[in-house]
């Protein structure tokens, strides 16, 4: 119960707020992304796509959905420990609020391209 009032108070910052939202669109664009590219179960999938070396990682096409649903359960615990530390320790709540940013960020880019590589 101490959690959802501090959530609230939590949210009520301009920044963190900001922060929480971005990170929000950038998970809700990155399994959008999943609709607009029906991927098909094949054997192997370009995980890697590089100009220097064209694709140099292969893999199972399972990994396409294994790696944002990690970001997504790393981000919910990021909020969740933002959120004990808005109280005691606001910078590491916004360090933390800013590493969920800048992951989902990675992975949104790294599925665009890749499903665009791919399908």
């Amino acid at each position: 119960m101490k959690l959802l009032k501090t959530a609230k108070i939590f949210y009520k910052d301009r920044l963190a707020a900001i922060l929480l939202n971005i990170s929000i669109l950038l998970i809700l664009a990155t399994w959008l992304l999943f609709i607009f590219y029906k991927t098909t179960p094949d054997f192997l999938t370009a995980l890697h796509y590089n100009i220097y070396a064209g694709i140099d990682t292969l893999g199972s096409w399972r990994w396409l959905y294994i790696i944002p649903a990690i970001a997504l359960l790393v981000s919910i615990l990021d909020v969740m420990l933002a959120v004990l530390f808005w109280t005691k320790q606001r910078m590491w709540s916004y360090f933390l609020l800013t590493t969920i940013l800048l992951l989902n960020a990675g992975v949104f880019y790294y599925l665009y391209y890749i499903l665009n590589y791919n399908f």
